[in-house]
């Protein structure tokens, strides 16, 4: 056990500086992964169980190995083709150039942007020293997406992204006092400044004012556009590729990470 240092190693990143990355050994294993080895299901699962320690640094990475882990299904296709090689080559340089995750400080003010769709919901967790200061001065601390068990109307799918963020994403806030919620969403901005006046009679409303209220903190509504919300808009919309309802895969995944940890321990 190290104390008093400037750098901690856990569970395959380096946290430290305020950053948050990979450890070099892990991505130094992805990079010098062998076509050869990939070419087995063993092989493809342990290259896809050390992925799965970038999953948190880089958006839509599910999308990515989408194919790949058809390669390890029982009625999958197993042969490399050039398109395989090419997506992992891809995945290989996209490890490389991995931008640092920024710890938010403690008095930090956070925001989280949101956006959903009819199979999804996409969240980013981004922090700012003052609240007061510009989008331009915040830096990204999280990313987290999940698919709707059924499709959702444009709405219903915006307010439960909202709801989403706010119960899945409760490490980065409980703490504060107030946090910024920004979605893309007119209709949600305009009733949450007649939420006083006006009584809601849809169940999703209800449902939405009670997580507004439930977290003890103070919520902060506030739109942005959708052309400035790319990047919520990308995980919600594309998360339908990334996470289907498959607790095989998840099985799978499980037990990858497990075993590659117990290796990278022995």
């Amino acid at each position: 056990m190290k104390i008093a240092t400037p750098l901690i190693d856990f569970v395959g990143v380096i946290i430290g500086e305020g950053k948050l990355k990979l450890q070099p050994h892990i991505i130094k294993r992805i990079v010098d992964f062998e076509e050869e080895t990939l070419k087995s299901k063993k092989g493809m699962r342990s290259f896809l169980g050390f992925l799965n320690y970038a999953r948190t640094h880089i958006p839509n990475l599910g999308t990515l190995q989408r194919p790949l882990y058809e390669k390890t299904n029982a009625h999958g296709d197993k042969r490399l083709k050039r398109s395989d090689l090419e997506l992992i080559h891809q995945i290989k340089r996209q490890v490389q150039e991995l931008p640092d995750l920024k710890v938010p400080p403690e008095q930090a003010h956070i925001v989280i942007e949101t956006d959903g769709c009819a199979d999804g919901w996409g969240e980013v967790v981004k922090w700012k020293a003052h609240k007061k200061d510009s989008r331009a001065k915040e830096s990204v601390c999280a990313y987290a997406s999940g698919k709707f068990a059924t499709p959702q109307s444009t709405i219903d799918a915006e307010i439960q992204a909202c709801i989403n963020a706010l119960e899945k994403l409760k490490i980065y806030y409980l703490d504060k006092k107030e946090i910024t919620l920004r979605t893309d969403c007119q209709a949600i901005i305009s009733f949450n400044n007649k939420a006083n006046s006006t009584k809601a009679s849809r169940v999703r409303w209800i449902k939405f004012a009670d997580a507004l209220t439930g977290t003890g903190v103070k919520i902060n509504l506030e739109h942005i556009d959708g052309k400035d919300n790319l990047l919520a808009d990308s995980l919600s919309r594309l998360v339908h590729f990334c996470f289907e309802e498959c607790t095989r895969e998840l099985d799978c995944i499980r037990k990858i990470t497990m075993e590659e940890e117990e290796g990278i321990m022995n």
